[in-house]
């Protein structure tokens, strides 16, 4: 078995090998994006999220869907509201009550 985790650059963030391949890791409050090499998370949606602002400020009497642009900056479940909106998780996950945008672990 080649310890596929020992190439420089493999993954972005951290690496698991495992029998016969590899599986990339990310710290806590991130996610591996769709590519599964690279992580995104807090500053990636804080980013989306003041780009959201800035497009509600730009039109300050419409009924903007947020969640339409960038799934609100929500990690899983973007939920529309009159007004608004709000992000919701998977029911063994939690929101994090610091951006209200991010789910984290399995409650077990």
């Amino acid at each position: 078995d080649v310890d596929e985790c020992s190439n420089a650059g493999v993954c972005e963030s951290g690496c698991e090998d495992t029998i016969g391949s590899f599986v990339c890791t990310c710290a806590d409050g991130y996610q591996l994006s769709e590519d599964q090499v690279h992580c995104e998370g807090e500053k990636t949606l804080m980013l989306m999220s003041i780009l959201l602002r800035k497009l509600m400020l730009s039109f300050p009497f419409a009924d903007i869907h947020e969640c339409e642009v960038f799934n609100g900056g929500c990690s899983h479940t973007c939920v529309e509201e009159e007004g608004g909106y709000y992000c919701s998780c998977p029911y063994d996950h939690r929101l994090n009550q610091t951006d209200s945008r991010t789910c984290y672990g399995e409650i077990g």
